[in-house]
């Protein structure tokens, strides 16, 4: 269906042709600008006005009726159609500096799949990554960590051409220690894009305190992922690592 879509990065779409069609793949956060009411609000509802603003990747708008955030001028960025920091992929025609969206879908996000996630669940053994080996091959954990950023990613090898460089589709896998993080693909825990900019699009940083669910491989080094999200951050000072817990 979209075969004549053009895979490309999203540094690219300002030097595109309008009406040129693309599948881009990257973060999306929300605009900061919105276009609110303008009402006078009381001391005991300072929220009054409604907002609603678009979706970013980079400067790019995404120009779609169902890609939005809105709410009251108080909360309108936490309620988008998808969180800053997700990694989406769409398809659309390019229009200057805005992609006419005739598709979109999700790839990966923090929030986890289940509304309990980062916390103990039935089925799951709580083990430290330090634990896990072959020993262990064949269960089910649940295991909490900073992931590492991939240095190389799994790539498509088409040959591009000078309007399009960036064409070829990456994916790579992000791990505890030497330990692999693999993803169902229903919720990607690595990095995604073209070979232009997939370090750019990881789901998570190495400052990121995530909660992983899932199998533990024959050989012990890998994790197949059923669930992820993340539960905290690590901040540094005079070369100590302190954990962060997210507040609700």
């Amino acid at each position: 269906m979209f075969q004549e879509y053009e895979k490309t990065s999203i540094s690219l779409i300002p030097e595109m042709d309008d009406g040129t069609k693309v599948m881009v793949t990257s973060k999306v956060n929300p605009d900061p600008i919105a276009s609110c009411t303008m009402m006078m609000c009381t001391a005991r509802d300072t929220c009054c006005n409604k907002c609603q603003s678009g979706l970013l990747m980079g400067n790019i708008l995404l120009d779609s009726p169902d890609l939005v955030c809105a709410g009251t001028d108080c909360d309108y960025t936490d309620k988008c159609t998808y969180q800053q920091g997700d990694v989406i992929t769409v398809y659309g025609k390019v229009s200057g500096s805005t992609i006419k969206v005739k598709s979109h879908c999700l790839v990966g996000s923090q929030n986890g799949l289940r509304s309990n996630c980062g916390d103990p669940r039935g089925g799951y053994t709580q083990v430290e990554v330090g634990s896990i080996g072959p020993a262990i091959a064949g269960q089910s954990v649940m295991v909490t960590s900073s992931p590492e950023t991939p240095d190389l990613a799994a790539c498509t090898r088409m040959g591009c051409s000078d309007e399009n460089q960036c064409c070829n589709s990456c994916h790579a896998d992000s791990s505890f220690g030497d330990i692999y993080l693999i993803d169902s693909g229903e919720n990607r825990i690595g990095c995604q894009g073209t070979e232009c900019d997939w370090e750019d699009n990881c789901v998570y940083a190495s400052t990121d305190i995530v909660t992983v669910y899932g199998t533990v491989g024959e050989d012990g080094n890998i994790i197949y992922v059923h669930d992820h999200c993340k539960v905290g951050y690590q901040i540094s000072y005079n070369n100590n690592i302190f954990h962060v817990a997210l507040l609700p």
